[in-house]
């Protein structure tokens, strides 16, 4: 099967670009694969990725970068015009790999991608890697409330038609808003991979340390995770609160943790090219935020057994941790409910220490061979709906 992917970039430190790589890394391990990436924006590639991509994965620059648009402006200027000649780039990729299966990650080349007529030559595949309500999150005023609910309406009555199928990260978010509705038969869902390669067996040690992992952004709600260590760390002596990431809320959230005199116990620690590690030297993963589109740290800490304590945010916790085996799920920004689990696990190291083994066999359903698998029977039966007759 020949699988092409279309993305953004492959060479910026972002989420979509990791998983992208990781799912063709085991795609094109499958006997009988080809696999290819073609991108719209260089970024660092190839000089850094932010995962190895395989050398049996053929890439492909077209040539037609978004990120030259430094405004509001100047998108709106140009935009349509680099569509176009996204559109072109990517017609002749096809033209000469010939895929059956053609996939966007759902950044600026989804447009692209929508607007080619595969006319049963291929597959057409759009991935969602944030949650589809995200903008309900964003604010609660009257225009940002509209403004969301007509987005949501745009992907489900018109975008979705553009493809054969497109696909949710979770199953909470499909249930909660597509199953329900006429168009759900064009959107399904599945698990995105961990990036890590599991530990052979846990080995805690006498750790002191929490995790916060992510940009240090507004929706990761950090500023929120620094009042409960507040309320918690003059209970846990010792204990450490490591926030690794970098971002725009950098500063206010340093300044925040000094209004809280909590400068001898947290830890912020810039970004990090060895995650993995960090997460070997850990006692635990925190999860605070506003809303995620998988949380893809929950299952890396997962790889790493690392149990995880996460708000109930949606999407993700809920259905990859198992309550009392592989962490804790608290109700949402309820940061009492918070602060009480995470004393009693600082408090109980015997009980983190026996989610290890349970975090670390969760871990196998989420590795990429797993998930490749899951994907080669979706584009299986996506091909049989296309129009033999039709396939040069």
């Amino acid at each position: 099967m020949k699988i092409l992917f279309c993305t953004n970039s492959l060479g910026a430190f972002g989420g979509i670009e990791r998983v992208t790589i990781v799912k063709a890394n085991a795609l094109a391990a499958i006997p009988g694969n080809e696999v290819m990436v073609a991108f719209t924006d260089r970024g660092t590639f190839p000089e850094r990725t932010i995962h190895p991509l395989s050398p049996a994965v053929r890439t492909a620059d077209l040539a037609t970068p978004y990120w030259q648009f430094t405004g509001l402006k100047s998108l709106i200027r140009g935009f349509l015009p680099q569509v176009l000649r996204t559109r072109k780039a990517l017609r002749k990729v096809i033209d000469e790999f010939k895929p059956d299966v053609v996939v966007t990650t759902g950044a600026y080349e989804r447009f692209a991608v929508a607007s080619l007529p595969s006319r049963g030559r291929f597959a057409k595949i759009r991935e969602y890697h944030f949650s589809s309500d995200f903008r309900r999150s964003l604010g609660n005023s009257v225009p940002m409330r509209l403004r969301a609910s007509f987005m949501e309406w745009l992907e489900r009555a018109v975008m979705s038609r553009f493809f054969d199928k497109s696909y949710l990260l979770t199953a909470a978010d499909f249930s909660r808003n597509y199953a329900s509705r006429s168009c759900a038969r064009r959107f399904g869902w599945m698990w995105n991979p961990t990036s890590f390669s599991p530990v052979e067996k846990p080995s805690p040690g006498p750790l002191k340390r929490i995790l916060a992992i992510g940009r240090l952004s507004i929706e990761k709600n950090y500023a929120e995770l620094l009042e409960i260590w507040a309320k918690v760390s003059p209970h846990a002596p010792g204990w450490t609160l490591r926030i690794i990431g970098s971002g725009p809320q950098e500063q206010t959230l340093r300044d925040k943790a000094n209004r809280l005199d909590l400068t001898d116990s947290v830890e912020f620690a810039g970004y990090s090219s060895d995650v993995a590690s960090e997460m070997d030297n850990a006692s635990l993963l925190a999860v605070t935020s506003f809303y995620e589109g998988f949380s893809l740290v929950i299952t890396e800490a997962l790889s790493r057994a690392l149990p995880v304590l996460a708000y109930d945010l949606p999407y993700g916790p809920a259905e990859l941790i198992r309550e009392g085996r592989d962490g804790f799920v608290v109700p949402h920004r309820d940061t009492y409910a918070f602060a009480r689990r995470l004393l009693q696990l600082i408090s109980n190291p015997s009980l983190l220490d026996a989610m290890r083994p349970s975090a670390l066999e969760r871990s196998r359903l989420l590795s990429p061979e797993a998930i490749a698998a899951g994907w080669m029977r979706e584009y299986q039966n996506l091909i049989k709906k296309q129009a033999p007759s039709n396939k040069s």
